[in-house]
């Protein structure tokens, strides 16, 4: 059974961003029907929130820097800080918003298959 590994770090230096300052990247992963998954990496400017509405998977987020506002739309509730070493999991159809007052950076795990662009595509 084969390993990959891939230094990440460096690779957070040129990131392009998706949308309003967030950078979003694919790292690993698969896409077999049954059970995709991607991992990736990602980074936050301060500035502009980003919404995404009705995640059409399970995404799993950790904070590795800085701190991440994260807003759920569809209960309303205020929005909860995230720090370095902070986990988060997105269910299916969740609405959400996110934001940073500085910088932040973090890792991800999205059930889909890799390669599959409808998280960037769906960003606002």
């Amino acid at each position: 059974m084969p390993c990959h590994i891939v230094k990440a770090e460096p690779l957070y230096h040129g990131l392009k961003p998706a949308k309003h300052g967030f950078c979003v990247h694919e790292l690993l992963g698969h896409a077999e029907k049954e059970n995709p998954a991607t991992f990736g990496i990602w980074s936050i400017d301060a500035g502009n929130p980003i919404t995404y509405n009705k995640l059409p998977y399970h995404g799993f987020v950790a904070v590795t820097e800085g701190e991440l506002l994260v807003e759920d739309l569809d209960e309303k509730t205020e929005p909860v800080t995230m720090h370095a070493g902070d986990l988060l999991h997105v269910t299916v159809g969740t609405s959400l918003r996110w934001h940073t007052p500085t910088k932040c950076k973090g890792v991800y795990v999205h059930l889909k298959a890799l390669g599959d662009s409808v998280f960037v595509d769906n960003l606002e």
